[in-house]
């Protein structure tokens, strides 16, 4: 239907009126919300959408939110489409969203005079790789700088641009981030960068051993930067590729694939782990592999019985890098902006905060429960914080498991 008017001395006259309507009509009045000028939100919906986008809520769980919100999918006059609209997706270079990011770092400058952020430039100014932190991160690496992982598996940005946190782990045995980078490329030149940048803001103190995956570049990298520290393969990332490359190979030697993650987690000694990789390799008639041999080549880079004199924290087991990619793909996500890594950043760091703040009342204010009537128990639960107590209680308890299958 088409209405023509016109204001004639004052007054608004109908020119033209034309009563064919352009769309068929319906005739069942719960399909008009369909329409495009039905569709609309107040501006509460719209600020409660935004909000839970924001913390990585989905459109179409934000419409089950306002199902619930309004008692019935059937009076709400917008659909998911309009809410992933509302997300303003701006078409901004990287340079943009650089100089934004800027910004964002002043903000938080305002809140947080601890914010440090360095970028690497080309020979035209242009930022090709980003590491930033602040000071209670750095705060964080003098007490527990001891352990570094460095990983660049977890995810990329809007411009391919490789995240790479640098991970710790604290006093009550929880993952910490003591910087953050984005990264041009994944060549050893910008690793050597990234690692050269990381021990500048953290006042040239190097950890006592980095873990790694088995990327060459990286340990080129650290060949050059880190040649003192002692440098740990990921034995997760070294299982899994082994999974990988042997899964058929093991499957047809029914009980290798067991033996040998037994042989690698509980040796006790180099001879023993040695001595037991050999008869493996001619018990399950195994000296065809190709992949073996580069696994015993690196041997002593991944292995946890070469480990012994060296400080891991609570690395033995192979679930920490899985751990941390369950921890980041909550906070960052592929093709995020530079601003929106700064700004998970943030929530990130609140988060880790607040655990560290319980952890502390529960340490200091709470009294541990006992497993039994021990005094070395009684004393691990005065002299430790209570997340290593519990890990020093576990194995307490299963220490009485000695002798039983």
């Amino acid at each position: 239907m088409n209405v023509t008017v016109q204001l004639k001395n004052g007054q608004w006259r109908f020119i033209s009126v034309n009563l064919e309507h352009n769309h068929d009509c319906l005739n069942t009045p719960s399909l008009t919300k369909f329409f495009s000028n039905h569709q609309n939100m107040s501006e509460e919906d719209k600020n409660l959408s935004m909000i839970l986008q924001d913390c990585r809520v989905p459109p179409r769980r934000i419409m089950s939110i306002f199902r619930r919100l309004k008692g019935s999918r059937k009076v709400l006059s917008f659909n998911k489409k309009k809410i992933q609209n509302l997300k303003r997706k701006e078409k901004r270079d990287k340079n943009t969203d650089i100089a934004n990011s800027l910004k964002f770092v002043e903000k938080l400058q305002a809140k947080n005079q601890g914010i440090v952020m360095k970028m690497d430039t080309d020979e035209d100014n242009t930022v090709q790789s980003i590491l930033w932190t602040d000071a209670r991160s750095k705060m964080d690496y003098s007490l527990y700088g001891d352990f570094l992982s460095f990983d660049t598996t977890f995810s990329t940005n809007k411009y391919n641009m490789p995240f790479a946190p640098f991970i710790g782990i604290n006093g009550q045995g929880r993952t910490i981030v003591f910087a953050w980078a984005l990264l041009k490329d994944q060549t050893a030149a910008t690793f050597k960068w990234a690692l050269e940048t990381f021990l500048d803001v953290m006042d040239g103190n190097k950890p006592s051993i980095i873990m790694t995956d088995q990327d060459k570049a990286i340990k080129s990298a650290i060949d050059d930067v880190l040649f003192s520290v002692w440098h740990r393969f990921c034995l997760w990332h070294i299982m899994n590729n082994c999974s990988d490359k042997m899964g058929g190979f093991m499957a047809a030697r029914e009980g290798m694939e067991d033996e040998m993650r037994k042989i690698i987690m509980d040796s006790l000694t180099i001879e023993e782990f040695e001595s037991k990789w050999n008869a493996m390799i001619d018990k399950y008639d195994a000296s065809s592999s190709k992949h073996l041999p580069l696994m015993w080549k690196c041997r002593s880079q991944w292995v946890p019985v070469y480990f012994r004199k060296v400080f891991c924290p609570f690395i033995r087991t192979t679930d920490r890098s899985e751990g941390m990619n369950s921890i980041f793909k909550d906070y960052v996500k592929r093709k995020d902006t530079v601003e929106t890594f700064l700004v998970q950043y943030e929530l990130f760091q609140e988060t880790i905060i607040e655990a560290e703040n319980d952890d502390r009342f529960v340490s200091i204010g709470l009294e541990p429960i006992y497993w039994g009537h021990n005094l070395v128990e009684k004393h691990a639960g005065k002299i430790y914080t209570r997340g290593i107590f519990f890990k020093f209680q576990e194995e307490m308890h299963n220490s009485t498991a000695s002798g039983l299958k």
